[in-house]
């Protein structure tokens, strides 16, 4: 079997002039073939097989469970994937790579809570997970290993008031956060409140569990950034803006779990340190 490396090194491609015949020596005993000993690139791409996603290490199948419709342009997928990829879920806020193994895998959060016996995923459909939105029930997905660290909810155990801000499917592993046990063991007699941010009104997911999220003691403040159609009666505007509008009752005991867009996460990271939280109480998932 050769291995092939290049281009082919030259006095000019090394500092220490030795390398460059003693390293042309050793790769020609050794099998090593270079670029230009292939006589063209070509060449090097007819003797090299691009091997599927499915025969990679770390990938296992995951069959699709159910496939719903969650919100405008979101479908909700459970998928069963092998025990030993559910028992490493550990975390809220740990996500996995999917694919079909043609196209390049995406990356989705976790929308279930741990211990969970399947995993629960909110895709927004775009020209990439297309795929992934037309799949039926039965069918098979190639799922990474778990990967991050998720919410280290932990360093939440001595705060009084926990702000959980979510914006569009940055809702899921905030999802997962509140529906598992630790969150719920973690958050008793603290004051929650969840900022949840959309475009429009029809893009709200999980509306059939806002009523247990808030027996379980949560505050939800829906937010859409426009309402074109005018059926909107709610507020209006961005999460982070109408976090600053209600401020902070005591920021010195206060946390935060953030997950969206880029730009909410880092203005409200930046605002909630002016306030006095401490940074080490601003979780993100990743």
């Amino acid at each position: 079997m050769q291995l092939f490396i290049g281009p082919c090194p030259t006095k000019s491609t090394f500092t220490y002039k030795w390398i460059d015949g003693s390293l042309t020596k050793l790769c020609k005993n050794i099998g090593v073939v270079f670029y230009r000993t292939l006589g063209s690139r070509k060449s090097l791409r007819r003797k090299i097989r691009r091997v599927p996603v499915s025969e990679l290490e770390g990938w296992h199948k995951a069959r699709v469970i159910s496939n719903i419709h969650e919100s405008e342009g979101h479908r909700s997928i459970c998928l069963e994937p092998p025990i030993r990829v559910l028992q490493q879920y550990t975390n809220p806020g740990m996500f996995v790579k999917l694919s079909n193994g043609k196209d390049k895998p995406n990356f989705f959060a976790v929308a279930s809570a741990v211990n969970s016996p399947f995993l629960e995923f909110l895709v927004k459909k775009t020209h990439s997970t297309a795929w992934l939105c037309e799949m039926e029930k039965g069918g098979l997905v190639l799922m990474s290993s778990l990967m991050g660290k998720g919410f280290q909810l932990s360093r939440l155990s001595d705060v009084e008031h926990i702000y959980l801000l979510a914006t569009g499917s940055g809702i899921s592993p905030l999802k997962a956060v509140i529906e598992s046990p630790q969150f719920q063991q973690l958050a008793t007699k603290k004051d929650l409140q969840l900022y949840y941010g959309v475009r429009t009104p029809d893009r709200f997911s999980y509306l059939s569990r806002f009523s247990l999220w808030r027996q379980s003691g949560i505050r939800i403040h829906q937010i859409c950034s426009t309402d074109a159609s005018g059926r909107w009666t709610g507020r209006v505007g961005y999460v982070q803006h109408c976090l600053k509008q209600d401020g902070l009752a005591n920021p010195k005991k206060s946390g935060a779990l953030l997950c969206g867009v880029k730009g909410m996460i880092e203005e409200v990271t930046e605002w909630l340190q002016t306030q006095g939280v401490p940074s080490d109480k601003i979780l993100t998932n990743f």
